[in-house]
């Protein structure tokens, strides 16, 4: 899962995971349940497995009547990554990435969804 390879990051996963001692204290000293798949954590409010970016990612998903909302991380780092073929280096597998926007992104078109980006300060949250 994503959270052990944060713990013990690789020379390529380093610069991604830099705050090793953080984790390590939050594991030890925090009420932290790993969830490997889909789980709803709150009222409305669902984790999910998001394969391709990194082993373990998760997406959350948002329910609240009318309103439907995906958070995918580093899977839509911004706008421009909207196409599914559009993936970046850091791809543990653009095959499995690209599968799972494609998911994603119907998802939301036939939820008339939002999807919040993790690196767009401009156009953080968008409607799909």
């Amino acid at each position: 899962m994503e959270f052990e390879t944060a713990l013990h990051p690789d020379l390529l996963n380093m610069a991604a995971y830099p705050l090793v001692e953080h984790y390590k204290k939050l594991k030890e000293n925090a009420n932290v349940e790993q969830v490997d798949g889909t789980k709803e954590i709150a009222n409305g409010v669902w984790i999910e497995r998001v394969e391709g970016h990194s082993n373990g990612m998760q997406m959350v998903k948002i329910i609240d009547g009318e309103s439907y909302v995906i958070f995918a991380g580093d899977a839509f780092p911004s706008k421009f990554h909207l196409p599914p073929a559009i993936t970046s280096a850091y791809e543990l597998s653009r095959r499995d990435l690209y599968l799972s926007k494609e998911i994603i992104l119907a998802l939301l078109k036939s939820h008339k969804g939002k999807l919040i980006l993790s690196h767009d300060k401009d156009d953080a949250v968008i409607q799909i």
